[in-house]
């Protein structure tokens, strides 16, 4: 996980007087119910033919923000 990432997490995590994981868990959750968040599964072409791997789109995500109700990178 991207060290700004992390730290953001952290920060939330500590407001709420939880762990990292939790927070994580929490914010996952409420993405994927509330707002939409999607999980993409594939190749990952760069760790060689047999590799997969699953991508999150979620608020973390560096150049993640939203207009107008949609999600843009």
């Amino acid at each position: 996980m991207p060290d700004d990432v992390y730290s953001k997490l952290v920060e939330q995590a500590k407001s709420a007087k939880l762990k990292p994981e939790e927070a994580a868990e929490l914010v996952l959750i409420s993405f994927f119910r509330e707002r939409g968040g999607k999980l993409w599964y594939g190749e990952w072409k760069e760790a060689g033919p047999s590799a997969k791997r699953i991508v999150v789109a979620w608020p973390y995500i560096v150049g993640y923000h939203e207009l107008g109700g949609e999600a843009h990178g």
